[in-house]
């Protein structure tokens, strides 16, 4: 991991991630972005390493300590450094935020066998809650989106987020699609962020032809409509896709809308007891 990163974020709002492979501010949500506040304090951060159900070593980064955990799933041939600014600045208001290297990727054990990445996921919900949170917030973009709704459609986050999320991805071996019956299933409230041109385009380089791939703001709204409430929609400027945001001139206005819907959704541990403490000092 390169710890040497997190030197970059004192003093500062947050920086971007690192490069990958996919080619910002109206607002469509119940609340309007705000500005990001300036990152204090680096929280520390501690590498860790979990198994999954399937018997292969996960490695991430903790940041922080907290019975409100965030879990990031990164996207495919990428890393936990995606989502690393913001687990950071989630750390510094209480807390604990986990990004790991899903399997076949980073400092993870492989092999990458995409179908499996839920498992990965769930191996990750299990761990922070073996280390004592009550409740997890799943953040997931792109691939891993789509895998954080098969297991949020399973499990029992407190919230969900999912940045520049396809409907349906296929490749060589497999196909996945997001199912009307697990969007449903999903009871937790949702935040759902887009750019509104996010389309890129792919080059093949023998060939030179050059085609569209996913139209990811309409394949969000079509998410959007085929979930239950409450759920925020949130249309950002420009082009930009998933934790590329974080290199747009929308970065401050994502950091921003994410921090508020979790807080609001999912107030730290220190922000809920604020009132039972106000009781017992006023009567």
């Amino acid at each position: 991991m390169r710890k040497g990163l997190l030197l970059f974020i004192l003093g500062l709002t947050l920086l971007g991630a690192c490069e990958r492979e996919e080619n910002q501010g109206e607002t469509n949500g119940s609340r309007p972005a705000a500005t990001a506040a300036p990152v204090a304090v680096t929280p520390a951060a501690a590498e860790v390493a979990f198994p999954t159900s399937g018997g292969l070593t996960l490695r991430g980064t903790l940041y922080g300590s907290s019975e409100r955990a965030v879990i990031f799933a990164h996207e495919p041939n990428s890393d936990r450094r995606d989502w690393q600014p913001l687990a950071v600045e989630l750390a510094t208001r209480d807390y604990m935020a986990l990004v790991f290297d899903m399997r076949g990727h980073g400092e993870s054990e492989g092999p990458l066998m995409l179908s499996l990445i839920r498992d990965d996921i769930e191996a990750a919900i299990d761990f922070v809650e073996a280390r004592g949170a009550d409740a997890y917030v799943l953040v997931g973009s792109d691939y891993g989106g789509m895998e954080t709704i098969h297991v949020a459609a399973e499990r029992d986050p407190a919230a969900v987020v999912l940045i520049s999320v396809p409907e349906r991805v296929t490749f060589s071996f497999l196909e996945r699609r997001v199912r009307d019956e697990e969007l449903q299933q999903i009871d937790a409230p949702a935040l759902l962020i887009v750019a509104e041109d996010d389309q890129p385009t792919f080059t093949n380089e023998a060939s030179g032809v050059t085609v569209e791939g996913p139209d990811y703001h309409q394949a969000m709204t079509n998410i959007r409509d085929r979930m239950g409430e409450p759920v925020e929609f949130i249309v950002l400027d420009g082009s930009a896709h998933g934790r590329r945001l974080l290199d747009s001139a929308q970065r401050d206005e994502l950091i921003s809308s994410v921090i508020q819907f979790i807080e609001h959704h999912v107030p730290p541990a220190q922000q809920r007891a604020a009132p039972d403490e106000d009781r017992d000092q006023w009567g």
